[in-house]
């Protein structure tokens, strides 16, 4: 064969080698592909943090209130607007929290879904300012059982592949919800009805009040907004007196003056800290929702068996222990935002 032969004959097989591979070797199977978790934004710690726990590995979550801010008071940037049009849902918690919600939605141009996550739950009005819808019904371990089953119905309307995913996560944290207040209703069973009685910086434990048949006492209303007049604060150290009630509680997110002043006047003592509006950081004792329950009705649970330590720490039964839910998929606005 010439040298001319071989060339045609190694072009030919050059030629017809890709038909073959295609055809006669088939064509490779597409790889898959996994989707990106979901970008969502929330409005602030508490609610991100039960967002994260029923959509798992399937979202990141971003807060637009960072835990060492007020969601009552918030007020919005030009970030926050970018960080809303970047995200694929917005969670918000509803019952009025976030007055400056729709003035941020507006201003961001956002397009896609918001949902919220207290549908189907009733809010109470501020006996103090009528006006207002207490929002505060994290709180009830009941009412959290609705938000964990109405956001597992709203992630899977953004993510239906995920739906089971969502459902067995919220049916799993309402399961820790039960649990914990199974204990709170057996460790209620040891301390007398008269002692049932809780004060602390504003009214934010209606809800929790309604659930365990615990009287709360508060100078100032729903919405840290609004200052307590004299009168009101008047009224609580008459209340405290009055009930003999030696613990007050100070706020993560309050100013503690007024309830150092309060407790003075009104011969108590400040029985540690109780978080309200916001999570702790992950080294603190409120670093998720459940950790949350547990401490505030903790210290709570102490004060009314008579325990006037002020180190903050409990002496009653060891609660049941939790699953953490602290994730690192959740990111406080003052810290980063979704790219």
């Amino acid at each position: 064969m010439t040298f001319l032969s071989w060339l045609r004959y190694l072009l030919l097989i050059f030629l017809t080698f890709p038909l073959c591979s295609s055809s006669c070797m088939g064509q490779a199977s597409p790889r898959t592909v996994n989707p990106p978790p979901l970008k969502i934004v929330t409005t602030f710690s508490i609610l991100g943090n039960i967002v994260q726990i029923i959509g798992g590995d399937k979202i990141t979550v971003q807060n637009i209130v960072s835990a060492s801010q007020d969601p009552h008071v918030f007020e919005p940037t030009i970030n926050t607007t970018l960080m809303l049009n970047r995200a694929d849902g917005i969670f918000i918690n509803g019952l009025g929290l976030e007055g400056w919600f729709s003035r941020l939605i507006q201003a961001s141009g956002f397009k896609g879904e918001v949902f919220v996550a207290t549908q189907g739950i009733t809010g109470r009005h501020d006996p103090l300012n009528p006006q207002n819808i207490d929002p505060h019904a994290w709180h009830s371990l009941e009412h959290i059982k609705r938000y964990a089953k109405n956001i597992a119905q709203q992630l899977a309307i953004l993510a239906p592949q995920h739906q089971a995913y969502f459902a067995k996560n919220a049916a799993d944290f309402c399961a820790q919800c039960d649990t914990l207040t199974a204990w709170a209703h057996k460790t209620l069973l040891t301390i007398p009805k008269k002692n049932r009685i809780v004060v602390t910086a504003h009214d934010a434990f209606h809800y929790l009040g309604q659930e365990f048949n615990i009287t709360f006492a508060a100078p100032q209303g729903t919405n840290t907004a609004s200052e307590p007049s004299a009168q009101d604060i008047a009224r609580i150290i008459s209340f405290v007196r009055q009930h003999k009630i030696k613990v007050v509680f100070i706020e993560t997110l309050a100013n503690p003056r007024l309830l150092t002043q309060l407790s003075t006047e009104a011969g108590a003592t400040i029985g540690g800290t109780l978080y309200t509006d916001a999570l702790s950081d992950k080294t603190g004792p409120a670093p998720d929702y459940l950790s949350m329950m547990r401490h505030n009705l903790s210290l709570m649970f102490s004060a009314m068996q008579g325990d006037t330590t002020t180190s903050g720490k409990p002496c009653i039964e060891t609660p049941p222990a939790i699953t953490p839910h602290c994730s690192d998929a959740v990111i406080d606005n003052d810290a980063q935002s979704i790219g």
